[in-house]
C-alpha cells in the first residue's frame, strides 16, 4: 500500500504538473492545426470546391474559412495536450528507473498479498488487466483520473512482465492456484528489464487517449464531409434530371 501511495505521489508531483510540456505541445499542435485548416480551405477555394449552384449555399460555404481552421486548431490543441502529458510520463519513467524497479518488487508483494481476497466469480476467467484493476480498487486507488490511468498502466506492465518471465498464462480461473504458484516462485530478478514494458504499456494507455480525442471531434469533422457529399449527390441528381430531359 505504501508503494502504491509513492507511485501516485510521484505521478501527481512529477508528471501531471509538467505544465510546460503540456502547454508547449498544446500550443504548437494548435498552431499547426490552424495553419493546416487555413491551407486546406485555401486549396479547396482555389480548386473551386467551395462553389455551389445556389448562391445562399455558396455564401454558407464561406463559413469554412472560420469553421475548419478553428476546428483543426482545437483538435490540434487537444492532441497536443495529451502528447505533452505522454512525453512527461515517458520522461518520468526514464528519470525514475531505479525507484520504479524497487517499486515493481514492492508492488508484486502487495499484489500477491491481495490476491486471495480479490472478488472472483467461481469458474470465471480473469486476465492480468482485471487482476491489477481489482487489486487497485481494493486499495482505493482507482479514481478514473489521469494519475490513476498511468499508475494502472505501470502496474499492468509489472504483472504482465513478471508473469511472462515466470511462464504463467495471461488468463486464470483459479485464484488459489495462482496464489500458490506465486508463493513458490523465485521473484528475485523477475523485475529486471521492467522499464521498457512500462513504456510500452504507458504508450498503449495514451494511444487510447488519442483515439478518444479523435472520436470526440469526429462529429464536427463529419459536418464538412457530409456537406461535400450532399453537394456531390445534388450535382449528380441534377445531371441525371438534365440528361433525362435532353433525351
Amino acid at each position: 500500500m505504501e508503494a502504491l501511495n509513492w507511485l501516485f505521489r510521484a505521478i501527481t508531483e512529477d508528471v501531471l504538473p509538467s505544465i510546460g510540456s503540456v502547454f508547449i505541445n498544446g500550443f504548437l499542435y494548435a498552431l499547426l492545426g490552424l495553419v493546416a485548416g487555413l491551407v486546406l480551405v485555401a486549396i479547396a477555394q482555389r480548386k473551386g470546391l467551395l462553389k455551389r449552384e445556389i448562391r445562399l449555399w455558396t455564401m454558407c460555404t464561406k463559413l469554412y474559412w472560420l469553421y475548419i481552421p478553428v476546428l483543426f486548431m482545437l483538435l490540434g490543441g487537444a492532441l497536443g495536450g495529451v502528447r505533452g502529458t505522454h512525453k512527461a510520463a515517458d520522461q518520468f519513467i526514464e528519470s525514475s528507473a531505479v525507484p520504479l524497479k524497487d517499486y515493481s518488487r514492492s508492488f508484486m508483494g502487495f499484489f500477491i498479498e491481495k490476491l486471495p481476497s480479490l472478488p472472483w466469480e467461481p469458474g470465471k476467467e480473469m486476465n492480468v488487466d482485471k487482476l491489477v484493476t481489482k487489486s487497485m480498487e481494493q486499495a482505493g486507488l482507482i479514481s478514473g483520473g489521469m494519475a490513476s490511468g498511468i499508475a494502472g498502466a505501470l502496474n499492468k506492465a509489472i504483472i504482465s512482465y513478471v508473469f511472462g518471465k515466470l511462464g504463467l498464462p495471461d488468463t486464470f480461473n483459479n485464484p488459489t492456484q495462482l496464489y500458490q504458484d506465486l508463493q513458490k516462485a523465485d521473484l528475485g530478478n523477475t523485475t529486471d528489464g521492467i522499464i521498457e514494458p512500462m513504456r510500452t504499456y504507458v504508450g498503449a494507455f495514451f494511444w487510447v487517449k488519442y483515439k478518444l480525442v479523435l472520436l470526440m471531434f469526429l462529429p464536427f469533422l463529419l459536418v464538412p464531409a457530409g456537406e461535400f457529399f450532399g453537394h456531390w449527390l445534388y450535382r449528380r441528381g441534377k445531371r441525371t434530371v438534365q440528361g433525362f430531359y435532353q433525351s
